[in-house]
């Protein structure tokens, strides 16, 4: 009798404790406030850290993370960290506790490196963004919080109806001029739909002294393994990386309008995390139906 009354107990306080930590936070709007005033400052040892939260910067689910860290002569840096709620891996929002330190880090799903991070005016991309704390309850509160968030916050999902469509929104959509590494970039994707959707990427790279460089690649999306698809940094560059199934030399690699080889693989750079993203759920959605990583998808 006791040992079934103790038992009902145990199922009654796990129960309960999951719909006391399920109700910490009943609205996005909650969760953001919590962070953004419960979590604006820590103090540790030496050292003293000022956050500052940006919800919805003109776009869905956006989230935009300043850090001012100050040493105890009053010498400070600051970094920001610019990431999409739902490019979070709810698995890894971890909390880390040393012998100077309480703070979460949030990775990134598939750890690729998807948080724009930058400082001094240079940005580069990292697999995950900290929060500092000196109260471990406001530790547990805080990463309840941001898994709210990742749950609950609208975001922009890109949703093609038919293959028709998903092409239509390639072209669309993957068209930009972007600066980075002292060189400006011009970059698209054009569909030749009289040859079976093929699909032409071109990217022109213009130096500070005007030379100028153009690269095209022609690949269908046939020759592609849909499980490599993938956000990669180079030459912090954020790319696309595209490879060829059973590494097959499928795509023709031109250098200024000149054909130099067949490549296995080469990455689609792209100079936005979100636009990333979105344009591997269009590739797999185009491949497969659906624009959701799959159960049976093997590397």
């Amino acid at each position: 009798m006791k040992k079934s009354l103790a038992i009902t107990m145990l199922i009654f306080f796990i129960m309960f404790g999951n719909v006391m930590s399920q109700a910490k936070f009943t609205s996005v709007d909650q969760a953001r406030t919590f962070l953004s005033s419960q979590c604006s400052q820590a103090t540790q040892p030496g050292l003293t850290y000022q956050h500052a939260f940006q919800f919805e910067t003109g776009r869905k689910g956006q989230v935009i993370l300043t850090i001012v860290k100050a040493d105890a002569k009053g010498k400070s840096n600051t970094v920001s960290f610019e990431f999409f709620l739902e490019h979070l891996e709810p698995n890894k929002i971890m909390q880390l506790t040393s012998s100077k330190e309480l703070k979460i880090h949030a990775f990134a799903k598939g750890d690729q490196r998807l948080v724009k991070q930058t400082a001094s005016n240079k940005s580069s991309y990292s697999q995950f963004f900290p929060i500092y704390f000196d109260d471990m309850q406001k530790m547990r509160d805080a990463r309840e919080a941001i898994l709210y968030l990742m749950k609950e916050s609208p975001v922009e999902k890109v949703a093609p109806s038919s293959e028709a469509d998903a092409y239509n929104w390639i072209e669309a959509n993957i068209k930009r001029s972007y600066s980075a590494n002292g060189k400006q970039y011009n970059m698209m994707l054009t569909i030749d739909r009289s040859n079976n959707n093929k699909l032409t990427y071109s990217i022109s790279e213009t130096d500070s002294k005007g030379a100028q460089k153009v690269m095209a690649y022609e690949f269908y999306m046939a020759d592609f393994n849909v499980a490599s698809f993938r956000v990669v940094v180079a030459k912090n560059q954020l790319s696309v990386n595209m490879v060829c199934s059973n590494n097959t030399k499928a795509v023709k690699y031109f250098e200024n309008n000149v054909q130099k080889s067949y490549l296995n693989r080469f990455d689609l750079i792209i100079d936005d995390a979100k636009l990333a993203m979105d344009l591997i759920s269009v590739f797999r959605f185009i491949k497969t139906g659906k624009t959701e990583v799959q159960p049976d998808e093997k590397k």
